[in-house]
């Protein structure tokens, strides 16, 4: 037997989802700034991995970030978990890659309290913290680390971009 999916039941499209998305982050911007981060491995390879570069996201980069907020806080101060998307098989059109070797990345928003963005973001030169920028520059893992507020009503853009190409109902986000 056939089941039906009731006609009372809308499933909401992928357009939807981000739209909502974005609009609750645009809501939080009293208390929190949304910043645009987009974090490439310096490994590559011909087989997506996505949780364990989803892990390796968490636990070095979005780590490096709460530990320049607050050098001893037991529970991550930044949210990390929106437009979180795990990228393999997109690259740059400038890159060609012969060898059928793509690199492994993640573009993400990390929501930071708004008390704190001095600590990762200077205001009067427009870029990213020198002792932050060492940081990612330390991780061995990481090739590189792009970071950057994202101007108020523009959210939708970044989650666009994030989410390219993307079936969400299949999408390999971050959840641990």
């Amino acid at each position: 037997m056939i089941e039906l999916i009731p006609t009372d039941l809308i499933i909401p499209t992928k357009e939807t989802l981000l739209n909502a998305e974005s609009e609750w982050i645009e809501s939080m911007r009293k208390d929190w700034t949304p910043f645009a981060i987009t974090a490439v491995f310096k490994a590559s390879g011909s087989v997506p991995r996505p949780d364990y570069w989803l892990d390796q996201y968490k636990h070095k980069v979005v780590w490096k970030v709460n530990k320049r907020l607050c050098r001893h806080a037991k529970e991550l101060i930044v949210v990390h978990e929106f437009g979180c998307y795990y990228e393999f098989e997109e690259s740059s059109l400038k890159k060609s890659f012969a060898d059928k070797r793509h690199p492994h990345h993640v573009h993400a928003i990390l929501l930071i309290p708004t008390s704190m963005t001095n600590r990762v973001w200077d205001e009067v030169e427009q870029k990213l913290s020198p002792r932050l920028t060492k940081d990612f520059q330390s991780i061995s893992i990481v090739s590189s680390v792009l970071m950057e507020p994202i101007r108020t009503g523009e959210t939708i853009s970044w989650l666009v971009y994030s989410a390219k190409g993307k079936d969400l109902t299949h999408i390999k986000r971050s959840n641990k």
